[in-house]
């Protein structure tokens, strides 16, 4: 069994024997370019992502430029955390999205929180798309909201009167002191 049929059968004493065996395989990387660490962060096994990461390079990306932390940030709070002290929350994949916006995309409301002291918020996609206009876009109602929160704490006071839409049906701005 390699390393990645270990990660996808969740078998952690065969990974524990792989990785004592070749601790270098955590560093091997798949046809897609992902390794071991990023294929535990898209399952959100946590105690996967514990036992390889210190054989693994956290800031390693795949063909499209896309690290474990991003895998992570798209629903998995556990392996966020585990992640953040070790890799580069603002590093972005081709399309230049950030892990806040995959978390953002993803409607992890954890994921968003623990990002946001380390991200940018107002970097945009190649596409012009900033976290706040991505979670808007998925219908990600209370992480819009938590972005935005964190924007006018930031000091943008242009979002008090911007519209934020809080259904399918209406648009309302946020009022002042809501921030």
């Amino acid at each position: 069994m390699d390393i990645f049929t270990a990660v996808e059968r969740k078998n952690q004493r065969e990974l524990k024997r792989i990785l004592a065996a070749a601790p270098g395989a955590a560093r091997t990387i798949d046809c897609w370019g992902r390794t071991a660490l990023m294929l535990a962060c898209v399952e959100g096994e946590a105690r996967f992502v514990e036992l390889l990461l210190p054989w693994s390079d956290a800031a390693a990306s795949d063909r499209d430029g896309v690290t474990a932390l991003m895998l992570a940030a798209f629903g998995h709070p556990r392996c966020v955390e585990l992640l953040l002290p070790v890799s580069d929350p603002l590093a972005r994949d081709t399309d230049g999205w950030t892990a806040l916006m995959w978390a953002a995309s993803s409607g992890s409301e954890q994921c968003v929180t623990l990002l946001l002291p380390h991200s940018d918020a107002t970097a945009a996609t190649d596409s012009g798309m900033t976290a706040l206009d991505i979670a808007r876009k998925h219908d990600q109602l209370a992480q819009a909201q938590q972005i935005r929160r964190h924007l006018v704490a930031q000091g943008d006071a242009s979002l008090l009167s911007a519209p934020v839409r809080t259904d399918n049906a209406r648009m309302q701005p946020l009022a002042p002191g809501q921030g």
